[in-house]
């Protein structure tokens, strides 16, 4: 028996748990940022600087222009750089989202009913590793003549009784209720759910159905 989100596998992920690290390294580092906001920082008091000096006519409009110029390239580095760090960062996520992607946990309650998959073997998209049946709620398939169609409804209680050797009776509830006749049989089919909630009830029984009344 497994709970949801119990581990039923692992995968071999030594090469995400590297590029995980890689991408930690990458998204810790500031260095770049930093250089270029120093770099930043001098180009714009060398900006204002050489303002200053053609403001007293010391210097050529042109020492000016260049000035700015480097002023600005050095503003779009930090730019750059800051963006650089943020796409690091988005690539730590995305390895550490495919890191975990390796860790294969049971998306329901339920019963392992078969292992398709052993230590050492392939594994990949197409093959199945583990089989868990739901046990609860627990489906309980018939089909009734189409006469009765329209007196059982959603919501319909019923007392279900499962073949030998299961013992006891047990309260389900429609659930579904097919849309389509089958033309042949001239049936149509339902389904209740008795609950199951201690898994008393195995799976793939057949079961014997008594419908409650009006008021019961």
């Amino acid at each position: 028996m497994v709970k949801k989100g119990d581990v039923v596998a692992r995968l071999d992920a030594e090469l995400q748990r590297i590029q995980v690290r890689l991408m930690c390294l990458q998204a810790s580092n500031d260095i770049e940022i930093k250089s270029n906001e120093m770099r930043l920082h001098f180009r714009k008091t060398e900006s204002a600087r050489v303002r200053e000096l053609f403001r007293k006519k010391v210097t050529s409009k042109r020492n000016l222009g260049e000035a700015n110029v480097e002023r600005d390239l050095a503003r779009f580095a930090v730019s750059s750089a800051r963006m650089n760090k943020q796409i690091a960062i988005a690539n730590l996520k995305q390895a550490e989202a495919q890191l975990r992607r390796r860790t294969i946990k049971s998306p329901i309650d339920g019963i392992v009913t078969e292992i398709s998959l052993v230590i050492g073997e392939l594994a990949h998209e197409q093959a199945p590793i583990i089989k868990i049946a739901e046990m609860h709620p627990l489906y309980v398939s018939v089909f009734l003549p189409i006469r009765l169609y329209g007196q059982i409804e959603i919501g319909t209680k019923a007392e279900v009784r499962p073949e030998d050797p299961i013992k006891g009776t047990y309260l389900a509830k429609v659930t579904v209720v097919d849309k389509m006749f089958d033309a042949a049989s001239r049936t149509f089919g339902i389904r209740l759910e008795p609950l199951n909630k201690n898994y008393a009830i195995p799976g793939g029984l057949r079961w014997k159905i008594n419908f409650q009344s009006d008021g019961a």
